[in-house]
């Protein structure tokens, strides 16, 4: 996909549009970046499963207010066992928490 249309579909006001660009296999980590702040629950949904999606990204998500966006991070086979540990301790949602012990172990 041309670099120049990134930015545009990002920007795109269908859902289905702006998701199916964050499961792009070469979109760049601005556009995941900039995705993973998306009003849609299934756009930053999708862009938590990136496998290419960046820590600093994942991070970010490990605070999302929707449990099922945590969840998706806790499940990744490459998150850290820090942030593991911390939403172990720390989470609100009782699921989130238990996923991330469960990991652990």
């Amino acid at each position: 996909m041309p670099g120049l249309l990134w930015f545009p579909l990002a920007h795109d006001p269908s859902p289905v549009v702006r998701r199916t660009l964050a499961a792009h296999p070469n979109v760049p980590p601005e556009i995941l970046t900039l995705l993973a702040h998306d009003t849609a629950i299934s756009v930053r949904l999708t862009v938590a499963r990136h496998p290419h999606c960046p820590d600093t990204i994942l991070e970010e998500l490990a605070t999302d207010q929707e449990p099922i966006i945590r969840l998706s991070v806790v499940t990744r086979p490459d998150v850290s066992t820090q942030l593991l540990e911390r939403l172990g301790r720390s989470d609100t949602h009782r699921a989130v928490r238990r996923a991330s012990l469960a990991r652990l172990t």
